[in-house]
């Protein structure tokens, strides 16, 4: 990993945040994988309207943010802490991730995979009338997104997204 640490003591260290997890700015070529992140439980903010390089590495040195590029021009450049993806498939760029900044999981961290908004958990009766009777039916728990409103619940999907996160864990150490 080429690591240049930012160049002002005053942002948060190393990418770190206020609570001691990294935070990460994913460019616009890793849009899943700042999905995952966020369900894993990271601040990752995404560059998907942004083209300019020096903008996205001025975002993340600005904001203290570990950049997350497939760009190597863009991973080269000094004074932005950076680490440079060269895989494709989702499950590979998680583990180079995990492995570089020693990721855990955190279910009490998640964060909306949308807009990465901080997600926080409630009854069925919270809400009720916005999601399907039968979905509020068969879950009493539902996670709710402070910022955007989404929400969201343990459905089918959760076995898959919970087994990919383990096998990556589990892989990444």
């Amino acid at each position: 990993m080429n690591v240049v640490s930012p160049s002002a003591p005053s942002r948060r260290a190393g990418g770190v945040n206020i609570d001691g997890c990294p935070s990460f700015l994913a460019d616009r070529m890793l849009g899943k994988l700042a999905r995952w992140l966020r369900i894993m439980g990271y601040d990752t903010d995404y560059a998907n309207e942004m083209d300019d390089d020096s903008t996205i590495a001025g975002i993340a040195d600005d904001q203290g943010r570990i950049l997350l590029t497939r760009d190597r021009n863009l991973h080269s450049r000094k004074g932005v802490k950076s680490i440079y993806i060269s895989a494709v498939e989702i499950e590979e760029q998680l583990r180079t991730v995990v492995s570089e900044c020693g990721l855990a999981y955190d279910e009490n961290r998640m964060r909306c995979s949308l807009c990465n908004g901080v997600i926080s958990i409630t009854g069925r009766e919270k809400v009720s009338g916005l999601v399907e009777s039968g979905i509020l039916a068969r879950h009493d728990h539902f996670y709710v997104c402070g910022t955007c409103g989404k929400i969201y619940w343990r459905g089918s999907h959760w076995a898959r997204i919970s087994g990919v996160i383990d096998v990556v864990l589990a892989r990444g150490k």
